[in-house]
């Protein structure tokens, strides 16, 4: 008969223990999906509109934590886009999810601002001009 010790229900608890980057993670693919789907099921879908937003939550899901100043800029320029379309109606996006996705790509931009870079900071000398060293 196998033999049990607290520290294996303690591993077991760990591995059961969903996060809130697993959800984050699961929410942006599911969010992909949906937007996929909706993309190839209606006719009046514009490749425009859907494939770019479906990408951006496609990449949330699958690496959250790389390639910020990109997502960064690319879910602002989302939000931007989808705030205009929601007000102005010119889209083949309904309103009402236009408007839902600007909170989701607010929640991206809040997720990358605040707790992607606090778990994997972004090294300024990394993105900065190369220096010229004097002869």
């Amino acid at each position: 008969m196998p033999h049990f010790a607290i520290e294996d229900l303690e591993n077991i608890h760990a591995l059961a223990k969903i996060d809130t980057e697993t959800l984050y993670r699961t929410y942006n693919g599911l969010i992909s999906l949906a937007v996929l789907y909706q993309y190839m099921t209606d006719p009046k879908a514009e490749a425009k509109e859907y494939l770019p937003d479906a990408t951006l939550h496609a990449l949330e899901a699958l690496m959250p934590n790389r390639w910020t100043l990109f997502a960064l800029g690319a879910n602002g320029l989302r939000v931007a886009q989808a705030g205009w379309a929601a007000v102005t109606g010119v889209s083949s996006i309904a309103w009402h999810a236009n408007v839902i996705d600007v909170g989701n790509h607010l929640l991206m931009l809040y997720h990358r601002k605040h707790v992607s870079q606090a778990e994997h900071p972004v090294n300024p000398h990394q993105i900065s001009a190369p220096k010229i060293k004097p002869e």
